[in-house]
């Protein structure tokens, strides 16, 4: 009788434990950055027989940290290429699974040899050697990245913290697992110079942001600039006023937290911040608000001479009496950004793409970013970007340039007095708009992000920067 009760027991388990089964989440499997790389390589080959390896990292969960212990993680981005062309393949590889694969274009640099020494000896050697700890803040618990040098010299590289918490990278010879170089992140750079020297720098030793700087309409020696200094969490905005070109300045009292600002005519600022544009006719003695979304975390608006428009629940509106009333604009899909042209044409940024409001009607202009300089509007898509140029003999009045040579992507392209500025990793290049006129490089006076650059009476060049987390290597 206790055998047959047994065998009851034993057959309740074994049906149970099926059904407790089916309700679990997908089954977990941590890789090795070399496991991950082999099983990305078998689907990169079926895209191209000539794909290589141009970089493989690992990245997190949104909503699941792991501590990627033992040189093991679940998520590794990846993307392979083709030798001799910009043609690139983006993977991910998720628990051993293949994810989210699709066509780009990236440099024409790969990893030669992905064998040798693996993710678990690299996490071991580091954390004895360096006493490296797992990383705390955006990226938790251990990283790992290989890659290819300016030597073409395959690097693995461990990413966590040092006793202090801050970001810290040991980085290994693939091929032979020789210890290369400990790197540490820094803040480098920020504030806004005339040419090659300092207008406005540091704060007892915060960094400043400079989001803009831009000249009077009718004063060539009044000058505008706005950011703001972090300590930690917290962010300081301020704007001032400079009336020497920028040899002293004079604090703007701001309405609040603002992160964009312009000149409309002389002496009236708008202001856009949290929820709420702002308008001052004295140069920001005083504000007043044109109008307010309280909800929305940054207002979305532009202005053309007496004409207003901005991005409400309900759509595109536009006013052409500076707020007094408003209508809504019907637009060809749901706007996420609007813009003045330099002519007061209306742009709008959507889902499907970029359209302009010429004689009443709506019409496509090719790009997938926008931005203003300089009073124009820019699009920009990968390899080119385009803005309207009077003496360009297409119909439409828009001029495309391509990217200054062997930059596919323009991190930042800005336009002041006939003349473009286009950032490729860091570097500066400008052209004029004439065609056939060709990109020159311009040395940078700071180490920063440039953010916003103007141009002053004299052809001096005027610099916004942000700074820059950089790896530094450690001695």
């Amino acid at each position: 009788m206790r055998r047959w009760k047994s065998a009851c027991l034993l057959g309740l388990c074994l049906l149970i434990l099926p059904a407790s089964d089916a309700g679990a989440g997908p089954v977990k499997k941590p890789l090795t950055l070399q496991q991950a790389v082999e099983i990305g390589m078998k689907r990169a080959v079926q895209w191209s027989p000539k794909a290589k390896l141009a970089h493989a990292q690992s990245s997190d969960f949104p909503m699941e940290r792991e501590s990627g212990e033992g040189g093991k993680r679940r998520l590794w981005n990846e993307e392979f290429g083709v030798p001799g062309t910009t043609r690139h393949l983006r993977l991910t590889v998720e628990d051993g699974e293949i994810k989210a694969v699709h066509e780009t274009e990236g440099e024409d640099s790969y990893v030669d040899d992905v064998g040798g020494h693996d993710s678990p000896e690299a996490w071991n050697r580091a954390r004895a050697e360096d006493h490296l700890k797992p990383g705390t803040g955006v990226e938790v618990g251990y990283h790992y990245k290989l890659y290819a040098d300016d030597q073409k010299q395959a690097r693995l590289a461990v990413s966590g913290s040092d006793k202090q918490g801050r970001p810290v990278q040991v980085h290994f010879r693939l091929q032979d697992g020789r210890k290369l170089t400990v790197y540490r992140k820094e803040l480098i750079g920020g504030g806004l110079y005339a040419g090659d020297k300092l207008s406005l720098g540091s704060t007892r030793g915060q960094l400043p942001t400079i989001y803009g700087v831009e000249f009077s309409p009718d004063d060539s020696r009044t000058i505008l600039a706005w950011g703001d200094f972090s300590v930690a969490q917290d962010t300081h905005p301020f704007a001032k006023l400079s009336r020497d070109l920028g040899a002293h300045w004079t604090p703007i009292q701001l309405p609040g937290i603002v992160s964009r600002m312009w000149w409309q005519s002389p002496g009236c600022l708008y202001a856009g911040g949290v929820g709420t544009l702002w308008r001052s006719r004295d140069e920001g003695q005083s504000w007043e608000a044109v109008l307010a979304q309280e909800h929305q975390i940054k207002i979305n608006a532009d202005t053309h001479s007496s004409k207003i428009a901005f991005l409400s629940d309900d759509g595109v509106q536009v006013s052409r009496d500076e707020g007094r009333t408003w209508n809504r604009v019907e637009v060809p899909a749901e706007a996420k950004q609007v813009l003045f042209d330099t002519d007061g044409t209306l742009y709008v940024r959507g889902a499907k793409g970029i359209f302009r409001q010429r004689g009443g009607n709506w019409e496509k202009v090719p790009g997938k970013f926008m931005t203003k300089s300089g009073g124009r509007v820019i699009t920009s898509k990968e390899r080119d970007f385009s803005l309207t140029v009077q003496e360009s003999s297409k119909t439409d009045g828009r001029k495309t340039f391509a990217n200054p040579e062997g930059c596919l992507y323009a991190e930042a392209v800005f336009c002041a007095q006939d003349r473009l500025y286009a950032v490729c990793k860091n570097k500066l290049y400008t052209r004029t708009l004439q065609t056939g006129d060709t990109w020159q490089p311009l040395p940078l006076p700071d180490d920063g992000l440039l953010l916003d650059l103007a141009v002053g009476p004299h052809g001096e060049l005027y610099y916004a920067f942000a700074p820059r987390l950089v790896w530094k290597e450690q001695s």
